[in-house]
């Protein structure tokens, strides 16, 4: 599979657990408790951020985009980037 773009949301980690709290509180998740956040971040850091230093490594086309902004203002930087693959 050939994969010509990585988008990375960078968004800091108070952010991330703030938003998945909320959405327990909101949509009635069990599953977004502190213990299930907290392994999932350290998922991550385990094993996602190492697949994107290789991606860095070969040469992959990665672009950060800033996540904790307003929604609308994140999906139109995505989409940019999309767009300038077309």
């Amino acid at each position: 599979m050939k994969i010509d773009l990585v988008i990375k949301l960078d968004i800091p980690e108070a952010t991330i657990k703030n938003r998945l709290k909320y959405r327990a509180m909101k949509e009635g998740r069990a599953d977004d408790n502190d213990e299930t956040i907290n392994n999932r971040l350290q998922f991550y850091y385990n094993h996602t951020l190492p697949i994107l230093d290789y991606y860095k490594k070969t040469n992959k086309n990665i672009v950060d985009i800033y996540g904790d902004r307003d929604l609308n203002e994140v999906f139109n930087d995505i989409c940019q980037q999309i767009d300038k693959l077309l």
